[in-house]
Parts: C-alpha cells; sequence; structure tokens
C-alpha cells in the first residue's frame, strides 16, 4: 500500500474580489492499493490552474500535480489527483 496526498474539489465559492466563482481544493491523505492503478500522467488542468496562485491555502504553487487512474469494480476507472511530480509519484510505486 503506498500512502498520498490527494488533492479534491470543493463546492466552488463566489470570490468577490474577483467576482466569480473560484474553484476550491483541499487535501488528504489517501492509501492506494498500488495493484489497481493502471496508469499516471501529469494533471494538467491543476498545473494550469496553479499557475495563477496556489490551490490550497500554504501549498506553494510551485507544487505539480500527479493523476492516477485507478481500476474498479465497475466499468468506468477512478481517477485521483495527487500532489507531487511524476515521478515523485511513480518512486513511490
Amino acid at each position: 500500500m503506498v500512502k498520498l496526498t490527494e488533492i479534491y474539489s470543493l463546492p466552488s465559492g463566489y470570490d468577490a474580489t474577483l467576482e466569480k466563482n473560484r474553484d476550491l481544493f483541499s487535501l488528504r491523505e489517501i492509501i492506494v492499493n498500488p495493484d489497481y492503478v493502471v496508469f499516471l500522467k501529469d494533471c494538467d488542468m491543476l498545473n494550469k490552474k496553479s499557475e495563477s496562485g496556489a490551490l490550497v491555502e500554504g501549498l506553494s504553487q510551485d507544487v505539480v500535480f500527479t493523476q492516477l487512474i485507478i481500476s474498479t469494480t465497475s466499468i468506468t476507472p477512478r481517477t485521483i489527483n495527487v500532489v507531487g511530480s511524476l515521478q515523485q509519484t511513480l518512486e513511490k510505486f
């Protein structure tokens, strides 16, 4: 089993300064069974969003994110976004 830090979406909130809804994110520890990881790739969406500022308070905007695809018993695999580069995440496996 591998311990990772997941970044996940919260319900969006209105930012009066920006005068628009803002995506909100939080972090939590997860444990992943490496036998069910189908593939890993750079999480381009979150990496792009973090260019304009940290996604989570206290998290450096220089942090990069990796997307994991997990095989499940359902037809659709589960997508999980984690903190760390592709190389850092791969080393944990």
